[in-house]
């Protein structure tokens, strides 16, 4: 799923998405205020479950977070649960 890495979208105000190969759009939502994000949704089709494309929206997502020196709150299961566990780095900026 390496090919998928330099495409994902920052839809500013509304989410990180991916657009698969076979055209169905995997997406990482979140509301802003300020400079703080609430990443509350991570949704990735059937057909691409299992295969990565969530861990690459969340690495997406949380390096335009350091970049800009925001805070976050981990308001969705996956990134909570089990994204963050494996990226212990990223905890300081969690909220």
């Amino acid at each position: 799923m390496s090919q998928y890495k330099d495409k994902v979208v920052h839809n500013k105000d509304k989410n990180f998405s991916l657009t698969l190969e076979n055209g169905e759009v995997a997406h990482l939502d979140y509301t802003r205020r300020l400079n703080e994000f609430d990443f509350y949704h991570t949704f990735v089709p059937v057909s691409a479950r299992g295969k990565g494309i969530a861990e690459i929206l969340a690495d997406s997502a949380m390096n335009y977070i350091r970049e800009t020196e925001s805070r976050v709150i981990l308001s969705c299961s996956y990134l909570s649960d089990r994204w963050l566990p494996k990226n212990p780095a990223y905890a300081i900026k969690s909220g």
